[in-house]
């Protein structure tokens, strides 16, 4: 599922294969939301003297996660590579839409209240 240890383990091998150096790539797998995720990669990027990250997400998602590593006080280039069903031709596909942004507009709300 989304966010999932093996779904980073599956980004870090299509990172590989796009000869980005072992050195550049980050793998997070213990995070369980976007506020975790983004705080223990900060970490690691400071750790390492960065102070910026190419950000490559969903565009729905990117929405919420820029603002999360941004406040952990990194410059953000977002990058959309969106994984959303553009076939929205059967009633299924239009509730897959559907729920995708219901509940990113959701996520981005419970954050901007915790705020």
């Amino acid at each position: 599922y989304e966010g999932s240890p093996i779904e980073a383990e599956a980004r870090a091998a299509l990172a590989r294969q796009l000869r980005i150096p072992e050195k550049a790539i980050l793998v997070e797998t213990r995070a369980q939301t976007t506020t975790e995720e983004t705080a223990n990669i900060a970490a690691q990027l400071r750790q390492r003297g960065a102070k910026r990250i190419l950000l490559v997400t969903g565009s729905f998602h990117l929405a919420r996660a820029a603002p999360r590593f941004q406040k952990e006080g990194l410059t953000v280039y977002p990058v959309a590579a969106d994984d959303i069903p553009l076939d929205t031709d059967g009633p299924e596909r239009r509730l897959e839409l559907m729920w995708v942004s219901l509940r990113e507009a959701l996520a981005r709300w419970v954050y901007r209240a915790g705020e």
